[in-house]
């Protein structure tokens, strides 16, 4: 290889030129690192790339250096080393794994400081470890003092609360970094659970679990999962440790429901229904500031996902409430129904749409925290998107409902005033017109005036996710593929990066479907794992 051809750009802090393979940024990596001279192109050395429009990274070429490390003997599906490669996080080199990562001492202070500042005025006191409930880090110096596994979490988190605002790749790097060191250290705390402090490292996978939702609302959390009832198992179970350790009960209602939602034979789904419901409701009892944060991290509106749980709940007891149709079952699940519908109709779009207001300024001190509210016409947005929900989470109940031929039951109108299938058919065309006023609104503004973090990484599986309602509950094939076509212009519209993905996704599921018959489970829709948002 020439020289001329190896060599690329000058790096802005050392001057010295680089290899081209580290051109992608200002700075040669180790500037960007560590903040001083780097060695020039004299010393090439394995690195991990981030390549933004396949939202994975890989190891780049190196002249140097072509084998990489051969993997371990695989741990069983829980184990985080393992679950990293599902999750496409690049692991530093195994000799390191308990270093603190060298990205300069007031770098790295800063960002401690911003996350001591997020973790003891947002996190606290329901997202953090039990025994520091009141105080998680009041300086840096109990910072240090933390275990490297805590540290590495919280980074993450916070690290993922600033891509949401669409920063730079510089900030993606050091992300992965975080991360490869978190999943080890949790690895470690899943295969042995520390003894002095159980309840540290469940704690840990469920702030991952709610680092990966807020990032990435279609990413793979079936590890987190496995691991989360791993450590529940080591702590009594599910029930005993929700009694148990009442501190951590908001991040084991988000860790419920999206277990409930993810696998159909969930062991969350034998959790009481009432103790759900309290989960869920304690989240709505939250001060503002918490429930929009919580409420930003979750692919739906929290009342939204409530229904949704209530509902696959009911799915999977149908054949029960048919055989006892006759007994308290089901005046039980009759009540429950009227009680899910009140609270469709009592939501509102609006006053969650204004909720939506948390903002962190791209520039000023890490101190500084301010709540900046959408422009009006982003509120109204947000506000469409709520009824769209609203209808797609309607008519799901509704259908539920219909398809098990409950309401036939000695006559009895489950919806007393309205027949079910005119309810259907004004839901779903209240879906129709408000998704067809999403896109005229879009239409309107070109994707880069939308916010980038909130319209990505939020707006996009919420859309999905209320197309997937729709189209696998309406039988007719014509509004099917409308309504599939309608979806496509509108996220090509919004302009995301993971829309090819999501659009061959959809097309397998659709082809599947017309082939197959039958519904199709949001699983099935994002079986692929071609769809990563970063």
């Amino acid at each position: 290889m020439s020289l001329s051809t190896s060599l690329g750009p000058q790096c802005i802090t050392c001057q010295k030129r680089r290899v081209k393979c580290d051109s992608s940024t200002p700075r040669c990596r180790r500037c960007a690192r560590d903040q001083r001279n780097c060695p020039g192109y004299g010393k090439q050395r394995r690195w991990i790339a981030f390549e933004p429009t396949k939202g994975n990274v890989r190891p780049s070429a190196s002249s140097t250096s072509s084998s990489s490390c051969s993997p371990g003997p695989l741990e069983p599906v829980y184990e985080y080393v393992d679950a990293a490669k599902h999750l496409q996080v690049a692991l530093l080199d195994p000799t390191r794994s308990r270093q603190v990562f060298d990205i300069g001492v007031h770098r790295r202070d800063w960002h401690i400081a911003e996350s001591v500042e997020y973790c003891n005025h947002i996190l606290v006191p329901d997202l953090v470890p039990y025994p520091f409930q009141h105080q998680l880090f009041a300086a840096i110096d109990d910072w240090k003092k933390a275990p490297l596994m805590l540290q590495s979490t919280l980074l993450v988190v916070v690290y993922n609360c600033r891509l949401v605002r669409g920063n730079t790749n510089e900030l993606v790097t050091d992300l992965y970094r975080y991360r490869g060191e978190a999943l080890r250290e949790l690895a470690q705390e899943v295969k042995a659970p520390s003894t002095r402090n159980p309840v540290l490292g469940l704690v840990g996978v469920l702030m991952m679990l709610q680092a990966e939702i807020q990032v990435s609302c279609i990413a793979r959390w079936d590890v987190h999962l496995l691991a989360a009832r791993r450590l529940l198992k080591g702590l009594g179970g599910l029930v005993e440790t929700w009694h148990k350790i009442p501190q951590i009960r908001l991040p084991l209602a988000l860790y419920v429901i999206v277990d409930i939602m993810s696998t159909p034979t969930s062991p969350a789904s034998l959790l009481i229904q009432e103790e759900l419901d309290d989960a869920c409701n304690s989240i709505l009892r939250l001060p503002s500031l918490e429930q929009i944060i919580l409420a930003s991290c979750c692919p739906v509106p929290i009342p939204i996902l409530t229904i949704i749980t209530q509902v696959s709940s009911w799915r999977k007891r149908v054949d029960t409430f048919a055989s006892q149709a006759s007994g308290d079952s089901w005046k039980g699940f009759e009540a429950s129904f009227r009680s899910a519908l009140q609270r469709l109709d009592s939501f509102d779009a609006d006053e969650w749409a204004t909720r939506i207001i948390i903002d962190f300024p791209d520039n000023g001190s890490h101190n500084e925290r301010k709540l900046i509210p959408f422009r009006e016409s982003e509120v109204s947005e947000w506000a469409a998107l709520g009824q769209c929900f609203q209808s797609a989470t309607t008519i799901y109940l509704l259908r539920s409902v219909a398809s098990s031929g409950l309401r036939l039951h000695k006559g009895s109108a489950i919806v007393p005033d309205t027949n079910i299938e005119e309810r259907l058919e004004d839901e779903v065309r209240t879906l129709d017109t408000t998704l067809d006023q999403l896109m005229l609104r879009f239409g309107e503004q070109h994707p880069t005036s939308l916010r980038p973090g909130l319209w990505r990484f939020t707006m996009f599986p919420l859309v999905i996710h209320a197309f997937e309602l729709l189209v696998w509950r309406v039988p007719s094939s014509s509004v099917q593929h409308h309504c599939f076509s309608r979806m496509k212009t509108l996220g090509l519209a919004i302009g995301l990066r993971t829309m090819d993905g999501a659009i061959e996704c959809i097309d397998q599921a659709m082809k599947r479907r017309d082939i197959l018959g039958g519904d199709i489970r949001w699983d099935d829709l994002f079986n692929s794992r071609a769809i990563f948002v970063v």
